[in-house]
Formats: C-alpha cells, sequence, structure tokens
C-alpha cells in the first residue's frame, strides 16, 4: 500500500481533511488513549461557588451583577441535571463571557474567573468560552 508520500509498506497511511477529536490513532497497530481529569458534580458546585464570590469582589453595579448572575444561575441548574441535559452549556458559557466583555471584563486578563471558567467547561465537555 502507499500513501502517496513514499511511506511505502511503513503503515503510515495519513489522514486527509480536518479531524476534531480527544485522540486520534492512525495506521497499523496505532493506539490512543485519552486520560481525562473533569471535576466531579461537588468539584463544578465549587467552581461556580468560586465564580459568583470573584464575581462579587469585582465591584460591579447592580444592573451588570443581574446581568451575569442569571447565567450563573442556569450553570448551576444544568450542573445538578444529568450528563446528556448538560448540551446548553457551551451557549450559556459564551454568553457568560460576552456579558462580562460587554461590562468591561476581560477573563483571560482576570485569573480569579479564568480558573473556575475552566473548570466548569470541563465538566460540561466544552470548549472554554475564551
Amino acid at each position: 500500500m502507499s500513501n502517496g508520500q513514499g511511506d511505502e509498506g511503513n503503515g503510515n497511511y495519513g489522514i486527509v481533511g480536518n479531524v476534531t477529536a480527544k485522540a486520534v490513532a492512525v495506521g497499523a497497530r496505532a493506539t490512543a488513549m485519552v486520560t481525562e481529569n473533569a471535576p466531579d458534580r461537588a468539584g463544578v458546585e465549587a467552581a461556580i461557588q468560586k465564580l459568583e464570590t470573584e464575581l462579587q469582589k469585582l465591584n460591579l453595579s447592580r444592573d451588570q451583577m443581574d446581568l451575569l448572575s442569571g447565567d450563573v444561575e442556569r450553570l448551576k441548574q444544568l450542573a445538578a441535571k444529568d450528563p446528556e441535559s448538560h448540551s446548553p452549556a457551551s451557549g450559556i458559557m459564551d454568553g457568560f463571557v460576552a456579558k462580562l466583555k460587554m461590562v468591561g471584563v476581560v477573563v483571560e486578563s482576570v485569573i480569579s474567573l479564568k480558573n473556575p471558567l475552566l473548570k466548569i467547561a470541563s465538566w460540561f465537555g466544552v470548549a472554554p468560552p475564551f
């Protein structure tokens, strides 16, 4: 067999196209393994609580806090459900980060918000929204 790249006989057949996966194994005797360290339900609840605590420290106006607290509450409710119900998480988190930017908070520069958001994203199995 040939992959057209001069790798005849070595089992390297390559991949053509875009691949999105947690792990990919290609070729004869190839293996792939993923070790995930997502937080458990208590861990995500603690991360959401930490997020709330850190939001309080930002000295935002009442209107700004109200704008953000709805998304935090939705994340709490979603975390309490079975993982099969987690599909809205990505949209909620994207909206939350967009609202933070609207009120002048850039998540990437506020590590106290970034870390809980990374844990929450990991729990829901979604890409971090920043």
